[in-house]
């Protein structure tokens, strides 16, 4: 039988492995050679941020309004920081969220409720909804998994932007 480490080695280069799955044999790898750092870390990606995210983990996006007539369209003006996101939720929630990403290959973050309520009063309407589309691409790549550790990442259009790689 194989070792943890060899399992997950084995584990970070196959794309059927889910990254979730991965982490939860890290946490245990990290637990038995007292790596408590690792093991904390492990701990916040699968159960979500409740505080300040990494770096890695804010995504760009468009940012979106749902018009009641027209549907999804759009935000314009300065939208700078509005295309930035935390994101905080926990790595199986991401991986449902890309995996639930439509043909259009993008999935929706929504606006805390301050966000949602300076828009609406910016923009004279009341009850809109507003979100920030992110295309699943910035989220997961193959490039993201090597022989020798798994990366969890951020890319943007021009390539990797962020990157934690846990090295075994």
């Amino acid at each position: 039988m194989p070792s943890i480490i060899e399992q997950i080695q084995r584990d970070a280069v196959d794309d059927q492995v889910r990254v979730s799955t991965i982490l939860r044999k890290v946490k245990l790898a990290a637990a038995k050679l007292g790596l408590g750092t690792v093991e904390d870390w492990v701990e916040s990606e699968l159960s979500g941020y409740n505080g300040p995210v990494p770096e890695y983990r804010i995504v760009h996006g468009r940012p979106m309004s749902q018009n009641p007539v027209r549907g999804w369209e759009p935000i314009g003006g300065f939208i700078e920081q509005l295309s930035r996101r935390a994101v905080g939720n926990s790595v199986a929630a991401i991986e449902q969220m890309i995996g639930d990403a439509g043909k259009n290959g993008s999935f929706q973050i929504s606006y805390p409720d301050g966000i949602l309520e300076k828009l609406n009063q910016s923009n004279g309407t009341h009850g809109w909804l507003a979100v920030l589309e992110v295309d699943k691409s910035v989220c997961c790549d193959n490039r993201s998994r090597s022989h020798n550790g798994t990366g969890l990442g951020i890319r943007d259009g021009k390539g990797w932007r962020s990157r934690v790689r846990i090295q075994l």
